[in-house]
Order: structure tokens, then C-alpha cells, then sequence
């Protein structure tokens, strides 16, 4: 194995067995986060690419659930939701350039009932476009990765669903609310 290759397994290694100690977790619920993201970045050490980084962003924007280099069978998937197991690839140039080994690895990934929804790297970063209403004035402004992910979300329960506070947490919230402007106006 090259060492490129072994460097991709023990990231996988490290990535898959942070995702199974979290399982319980992260597969409750297809709109709600299972575990805070940011940890998975700073405990397995993932770095996206610059476009994978441009769909995160507009992920986080829409408060969607969606976990980045997530495990799926033998693979990772750019980004995915594992209840309601959707996938959103980014396709760069430089990991893609075996179509039909893309295109294989895509059929086991729906083979284990996955829908996998691909973005060029070129889409990823090209610039809003701004269209006209039937009046002319300029409307959207939205790039092309934000009209991806929007698609995406209209179509699967991937949207963070803001839920009540726990039963007895809003006397907790209103004290420490009220603690914060002793503060402000000198008390405590």
C-alpha cells in the first residue's frame, strides 16, 4: 500500500471509530445534531478542500444536519445525514478523475439506500448570480452551491428543528439572564 493510501486508512480509522463511539448519538434524529460538529474537526482532525469547505458554510447557514466525512459502508461521503441518509458529494477535480470508479462507488452507496446528490467544484465556487423578477428588479443573488443545498433540504427532513426548552431548564435560563444584567448594571 503507498503511502498516500495508508494515510487514507488511518484517517478513516480514526474518523469511522469517532462516528461508531458517537452512534447512538448522531443517528437519533435526521434534525438535530447528535454530537457539535466542531468536535469531530478538532478530535479526528479532518481538514476539508475549499469546496467542500463553500457546502459546509452553506449547511451551517441553513442549519441543516449533515455530518462532514462521514463513513458510509467502505467509504466516506462528503457530507451526510445517516437517518435520513442522504450524501452530498463535491467533486473536485483532483479526487474524481476516475469516473467510472466515481460511479461505482456510487452504486453501493444507494445500494445501502443512500441518495447521493454530486456538486462540481466549479458550481462550488462560482459567484452568485442574481436573476430579474417580471417587474426587473434584480432578485436571489444566491450562488449556485447555496440553490444546491436549498434543493436538497426541500426535499429531505435534514433542517434543525428548534425545540422547547426541557421542562424545568427556562427557570435555569431566566436566572442566568437575570444574574448577566446584575452584572452589566454593577451587582453581584
Amino acid at each position: 500500500m503507498s503511502q498516500h493510501g495508508a494515510e487514507l486508512r488511518a484517517r478513516f480509522e480514526v474518523v469511522s471509530a469517532f462516528y461508531r463511539s458517537n452512534a447512538a448519538l448522531v443517528c437519533s434524529k435526521s434534525d438535530d445534531w447528535g454530537i457539535d460538529p466542531q468536535a469531530l474537526f478538532v478530535r479526528t482532525g479532518i481538514k476539508l478542500t475549499a469546496i467542500e469547505d463553500v457546502v459546509w458554510e452553506e449547511i451551517r447557514s441553513l442549519d441543516l444536519v449533515m455530518y462532514p466525512q462521514y463513513p458510509v459502508g467502505p467509504y466516506f461521503v462528503d457530507f451526510g445525514n445517516p437517518v435520513a441518509r442522504v450524501a452530498i458529494e463535491c467533486d473536485g477535480q483532483a479526487y474524481h478523475q476516475d469516473r467510472q470508479r466515481d460511479d461505482e462507488r456510487q452504486q453501493v452507496i444507494e445500494g445501502m439506500g443512500w441518495q447521493v446528490y454530486r456538486i462540481s467544484g466549479a458550481a462550488c465556487m462560482a459567484k452568485p448570480t442574481h436573476m430579474r423578477d417580471e417587474d426587473g428588479y434584480l432578485v436571489d443573488g444566491k450562488t449556485p452551491a447555496r440553490r444546491f443545498v436549498e434543493l436538497i433540504a426541500s426535499r429531505h427532513p435534514l433542517r434543525r428543528v428548534k425545540r422547547a426548552d426541557p421542562e424545568g431548564m427556562t427557570h435555569i435560563a431566566d436566572a442566568l439572564r437575570s444574574a448577566g444584567n446584575l452584572v452589566l448594571r454593577g451587582g453581584l
